[in-house]
């Protein structure tokens, strides 16, 4: 179900505010740190959203600080940011992957 009568054009700004509002509840999310924040040697984006076949896909990576519970934590981040963007948008992402590429 797509809430949205979108048009091809359309579907490059959504991707774009559906990361934004991805970004926006990991970063509160305690022991998370992002690529970009901590180092120039990643060059993979921290977030990216795909849409196919009218279904979202989201990849976020991250990085965990030490002492954290990097299973407990990658669930918080897929349970928030999937609730925020049913809440916030009406769609219901079909996947959220949590990338945990380094604990600092």
């Amino acid at each position: 179900y797509w809430p949205f009568g979108i048009v091809n054009g359309w579907i490059n700004s959504i991707d774009k505010a559906l990361e934004e509002i991805a970004r926006y509840v990991t970063v509160e999310v305690d022991g998370v740190e992002f690529l970009e924040e901590t180092s120039s040697l990643f060059k993979k984006q921290d977030i990216v959203c795909k849409i196919i076949n009218d279904e979202v896909y989201i990849t976020i990576n991250v990085r965990i600080r030490y002492n954290f519970n990097v299973g407990e934590v990658s669930q918080i981040i897929q349970d928030r940011v999937s609730q925020t963007i049913l809440h916030m948008t009406e769609i219901m992402p079909k996947k959220i992957d949590v990338n945990v590429v380094d604990i600092r």
